[in-house]
This record gives C-alpha cells, structure tokens and sequence, in this order.
C-alpha cells in the first residue's frame, strides 16, 4: 500500500469515527429530550390518580419517574462530556 492511499485510509477512518460518535451525542441528547418528556407526561397523570386515590399506583409513578431521571442524567452526561461516566 502507498504511503499516500494509508494516510487516505487513516483519514476516513477518523473521519468516521468522528462522524458516528457525533451521531451517538446527538442520539443521547435526543434520549435525554425524551426522557423529559416523558417524565412531564408521567408527572401529569400523578394528579389523575389522587384524584381516585391510587396511591399504589402515584408510588409506582413516583419510581418510574426516579428512574427515567436517572437514565436522562446518564445520557444527558454523554451527550455534554462526549464520554460514559464509569460509576455508571
């Protein structure tokens, strides 16, 4: 292989890695968006439930919605830091 088709080869494939993490900060940044959006729609339907006195169910909620919060900081974290938080 010439020297020049290598430093071709090396470029494209920085290039791509490049490109496909990118791709994976902006597919976090899309989860973490989600994530919000689902927790507001969760928080929402926790004033339903009281109204019927489900309160198993607004616990459940409340775990649900402590869970999502959970995964929207790791994927907001990737997507801010570019890099997984190793405590995770």
């Amino acid at each position: 292989m010439s020297k020049k088709n290598k430093k071709q080869e090396m470029r494209q494939k920085k290039w791509a890695a490049g490109c496909e993490h990118k791709s994976d900060r902006r597919t976090a940044e899309f989860l973490a968006r989600e994530l919000g959006g689902l927790q507001d729609q969760l928080c929402d339907l926790i004033g339903d439930m009281r109204t019927f006195e489900h309160y198993s169910e607004i616990e459940d909620a409340g775990w649900c919605l402590m869970m999502m919060q959970k995964l929207k900081r790791k994927y907001r974290k990737f997507a801010d830091d570019g890099v997984w938080s190793e405590t995770a």
